[in-house]
């Protein structure tokens, strides 16, 4: 259930995922459990590709199968630079995912 630009961001790969964009990937796309490039990127800590993907548009504020947004993935795996980007870029603080998280 997963891109190739997932797979770019779930290795890590900043400039991988930079390209697919540029070649037409869709920075929205969901994999079956409704993660985003975006989201697995903050959940994974990964700051440059999740700069990369914000650069290219992606939703700051979609959430998976379950609400989690991907401010919810950073601060559940404790990567508060990932947060501290989500902020500036504009993720709202009060949004609750589906078990009230």
């Amino acid at each position: 259930g997963r891109t190739a630009l997932h797979w770019a961001v779930g290795q890590g790969k900043a400039e991988v995922a930079y390209h697919l964009l540029r070649c037409g990937a869709n920075p929205e796309i969901q994999d079956r459990n409704g993660k985003t490039p975006l989201s697995l990127a903050a959940g994974l800590g990964f700051l440059d590709v999740a700069t990369t993907l914000i650069s290219a548009g992606a939703d700051i504020r979609r959430g998976d199968i379950w609400g989690s947004t991907p401010l919810h993935n950073a601060a559940m795996r404790d990567h508060p630079e990932i947060m501290l980007l989500l902020f500036k870029a504009g993720a709202e603080l009060d949004v609750r995912n589906g078990v009230g998280e």
